[in-house]
């Protein structure tokens, strides 16, 4: 059952709500949050879906938040810097497993591109990111309990220590990419 806090810690259930329910932090005006009851995204065949475990605050978030940025149109959930666990992953979805420690590139490229085929995937011409709403499009970021992010080209295994190779981290190649993505972060809070 879903409850919402009030309070003291004091818990009141929520009444019709599902239990694929998450809370996410929602900018709904210029300056001003709140928690919200949120759907969890389902992860498309390409996408895994992670339980987010942290996300920081980028200096990006701030001026969504004020409003000086223009690419944080109310309502939207931002964070675009997070790690977490693999929740779930899509029928496509090779080298990542439930309970993978992970994090993402918030860019989303169409790998189609002049820039990506060159492997500058940051220049591409229809680059999205997550936690940005703009007139040109809209995706939610991980100041949510959960986000579905596309898998491959833009998620790296977290390793617990400089010795250890992340399973997936050979899995992760692409012509966009033509490096392996590897972390030496030491992992001491998943």
């Amino acid at each position: 059952m879903v409850e919402q806090i009030k309070g003291d810690d004091v818990r009141i259930p929520l009444i019709g709500v599902r239990e694929n329910i998450m809370k996410a932090l929602l900018l709904s005006q210029y300056r001003h949050l709140e928690i919200v009851n949120l759907a969890i995204p389902e992860p498309a065949p390409d996408e895994v879906l992670v339980q987010i475990a942290a996300c920081g605050v980028c200096g990006s978030d701030i001026h969504g938040y004020d409003g000086t940025s223009g690419r944080r149109i109310p309502p939207i959930v931002m964070g675009h810097e997070a790690a977490g666990k693999v929740a779930s992953v899509g029928s496509r979805v090779v080298g990542l497993s439930p309970g993978d420690s992970v994090t993402f590139d918030s860019t989303i490229f169409c790998g189609q591109c002049h820039d990506c085929l060159r492997g500058k995937t940051s220049l591409c011409d229809h680059r999205q990111v997550l936690g940005v709403s703009c007139p040109e499009y809209r995706r939610p970021g991980a100041f949510a309990e959960y986000i579905a992010v596309r898998s491959g080209l833009s998620i790296a295994c977290l390793v617990r220590s400089r010795l250890q190779r992340p399973p997936c981290s050979s899995r992760l190649r692409s012509p966009y990419m033509p490096f392996r993505m590897r972390t030496s972060v030491p992992i001491t809070q998943f």
